[in-house]
């Protein structure tokens, strides 16, 4: 087959398509015109033409208004924030709390990979030398 009327055939072919294309087209809007029922649009009557102009005037008839009207935006309901409550020691049990707390601060430093592509450990005392950790020979570097 000879380029030319290889080119031929294709637009013969395209031509065919879109006749065929425009044939459903006109064929589906025929189809809609007659539908009746269901989710169809009602027919259009004189009746039907008079009762919308007057309730226009009175400005009442408003459905496509209505059906496509968005409504208001939802506003969150304002935050309540509930204060944590912080517990007050007395005495030997305060004294006992602030060293927990100085050991959390220092289990906290001695948390850090251990090898290469591993994820944080703690690491016990006695396994590295506390100078190791407060200088930051143990964070990760990448």
């Amino acid at each position: 087959m000879s380029r030319k009327a290889r080119q031929q055939l294709l637009r013969e072919r395209d031509r065919q398509a879109r006749l065929r294309e425009e044939e459903l087209l006109v064929k589906n809007a025929e189809r809609i015109k007659r539908m009746e029922g269901g989710f169809s649009r009602t027919p259009i009557t004189a009746e039907s033409r008079a009762a919308f102009r007057r309730s226009a005037t009175l400005g009442t008839f408003n459905r496509a208004a209505d059906a496509c009207a968005t409504p208001e935006p939802v506003r969150p309901a304002p935050k309540v924030v509930i204060p944590k409550p912080v517990p007050k020691y007395e005495g030997e049990m305060a004294v006992r709390e602030k060293r927990a707390q100085e050991q959390y601060e220092l289990m906290k430093l001695r948390t850090a990979p251990v090898g290469n592509k591993m994820g944080y450990q703690y690491i016990p005392p006695g396994s590295l030398d506390e100078a190791d950790i407060t200088s930051g020979k143990t964070r990760r570097r990448s």
